[in-house]
Order: C-alpha cells, then structure tokens, then sequence
C-alpha cells in the first residue's frame, strides 16, 4: 500500500511524464476528448524530446534529482513544512524542473476536459 498526501501526489503524478519518457513508454491519449488530443501530444513530445536530450548519466542523475524532490516531499508533509524544490544544479531542460512539470501537469489535467 502506498500512502501519498496533497503535497506529495501532484509531485508523484508530474514525475510520471519525464519518467514515462525515459522508459519509453507511450502516453494513452484516449483520455483527452478529440478536439484535445493533438495539444496534449505535443506537450507530451515537449517532455520527450527534452529527455532524449539528456545523456545516460544525465538521466540517472536527473532520476536521483526526481527521488530527491519525492523523498523531501513526504518529509515535508510528516514534518507539516511547505516543499522545497531544489535548483536544477545539473542544467537539466527547463521544461524537466519539477515547477514546470507541476504547470505541464495541470495542463495535461485541464486537456482532459471538454473545451
């Protein structure tokens, strides 16, 4: 069983595109009403194109950069203190930071509605 908080489960569902991306998984897009699907393949390609940018050691990195964001997470709603986003020291794509992954989540979200 898994327990994920408010704080921690915008965080789990927005490192899931990045993630998806290095596994090459493919993004189920029949969640998106017709009219929606195309923008939210191109928001996705945005996060896909941004990960094959990155080297093998890149990607582990950026993966420990994300388990560091997660675990700082949970802490923080234990210990009922706001969450930390730390810098992006490694340079990582802007469109791979945990705050743009946030918006590019909740954009995805919104897609997910009629227009």
């Amino acid at each position: 069983m898994q327990i994920i908080g408010k704080e921690v489960l915008p965080i789990a569902n927005a490192e899931h595109l990045p993630y998806d991306a290095i596994l090459g998984k493919e993004h189920d897009l029949s969640k998106y009403p017709k009219d929606n699907q195309l923008e939210a393949s191109n928001i996705i390609k945005k996060i896909e194109n941004a990960v094959s940018s990155m080297s093998k050691d890149d990607r582990v990195n950026y993966l420990d950069y994300l388990n560091n964001i997660y675990t700082n997470a949970r802490k923080a709603e234990i210990d009922g203190i706001k969450v930390e986003l730390p810098e992006n020291l490694y340079n990582f794509p802007k469109e791979l930071e945990m705050e743009n992954l946030l918006k590019t989540q909740k954009k995805l979200e919104n897609l997910t509605k009629e227009k």
